[in-house]
């Protein structure tokens, strides 16, 4: 189990131990519990629907502008 940048603790996919392990840290640790979820809010401010939706068609006009320039040859 390792903390990420402050927000979240991560853990490997299937490790049921630390996940437990990470539920207990929580559960003992109120003010850093506190802390993460008000920094995970504060990093999810800048994911908003529009952000989201302007980051997207960027990134397909980019891949489609690459394959069709790929087609041209």
């Amino acid at each position: 189990m390792q903390e990420a940048a402050g927000v979240r603790l991560l853990v490997d996919v299937g490790d049921v131990h630390a996940i437990a392990r990470g539920m207990r840290f929580l559960v003992e640790h109120p003010v850093e519990r506190f802390q993460m979820g008000r920094r995970g809010r504060q990093a999810m401010t800048t994911f908003d629907l529009r952000r989201v939706l302007t980051m997207h068609r960027a990134l397909y006009r980019r891949t489609l502008g690459a394959a069709a320039a790929a087609v041209r040859g």
